[in-house]
């Protein structure tokens, strides 16, 4: 994963060039996608499953869960330190194709966003996770 959205390219800038402080919040929230639009994610829209006790995940932001920066070929990358279990599901869920990083457990501001390397689909019984390592965030 490795697109930022126009939320996070903006404050980035107006931090980085403006002085405008940009405050990370203290807890992210992983979301799926049912059909991966980066047009969408991009302006902060994500066509979440709404079934089969699916929610947001949250995840901390603090360096016992996102290992260091680290270089591989001339992107930085982290990833999480330990799983991201989504709830058993309740009900299909259907496929999902795309991962999405938010600010808050509903509504908020997507951040980053990226495809899954293949589609899932979540049927009833099934679980989605990402365990230790699996959620790369890459950026170049």
């Amino acid at each position: 994963m490795g697109a930022l959205t126009n939320y996070l390219e903006s404050g980035l800038i107006n931090h980085l060039f403006r002085g405008i402080p940009y405050t990370a919040p203290s807890t992210l929230y992983i979301g799926l996608t049912k059909s991966f639009n980066s047009g969408n994610l991009e302006s902060g829209i994500a066509d979440e499953p709404t079934s089969g006790s699916y929610a947001r995940q949250s995840y901390p932001v603090s360096t016992s869960s996102w290992i260091a920066p680290y270089t591989s070929g001339t992107s930085m990358i982290t990833h999480n330190t330990s799983a991201i279990e989504f709830p058993i599901a309740t009900a299909n869920i259907g496929d999902v194709s795309g991962v999405f990083i938010a600010d808050s457990l509903t509504s908020g501001n997507i951040t980053l966003y990226g495809a899954l390397s293949s589609s899932r689909n979540i049927r009833e019984c099934d679980q989605f996770v990402f365990s230790s390592g699996s959620l790369k965030i890459s950026l170049n």
